[in-house]
């Protein structure tokens, strides 16, 4: 089931194949997208276990790219943030105070190179 009181991402893909991009949309747990949700053209949920962000970053193709995002919450140390480093993105954007230890400062992400 689902978390309900977890985080939210949203995460914009690149596909270098096709020269694309569309949002992926995920949830903490795994659990199925809530019912009062409508996605949007170029929108796609993704149903995937762990953190949000981390079942978005783990479905990607090959030629997918993770160019920009955000998270309803700030990003884990130890799961999240680093998965989004390798993927060649700065974490950043405004930095929220009172965070708990196992979590950085920031919620949002964007592409630093080629």
């Amino acid at each position: 089931m689902a978390d309900v009181k977890g985080t939210t991402a949203v995460i914009g893909v690149f596909n270098s194949k096709t020269k694309t991009f569309s949002n992926r949309i995920g949830i903490n747990g795994g659990g199925a997208m809530p019912s009062g949700w409508k996605l949007r053209p170029g929108e796609e949920f993704v149903q995937a276990a762990g953190h949000a962000e981390e079942g978005i970053i783990n479905s990607l193709g090959p030629n997918e790219h993770a160019v920009f995002g955000a998270a309803s919450r700030n990003f884990c140390i130890a799961i999240c943030s680093p998965a989004l480093n390798v993927r060649g993105v700065t974490l950043g954007g405004a930095r929220i105070r009172g965070h708990a230890a196992q979590n950085s400062q920031f919620t949002t992400f964007w592409a630093t190179g080629a």
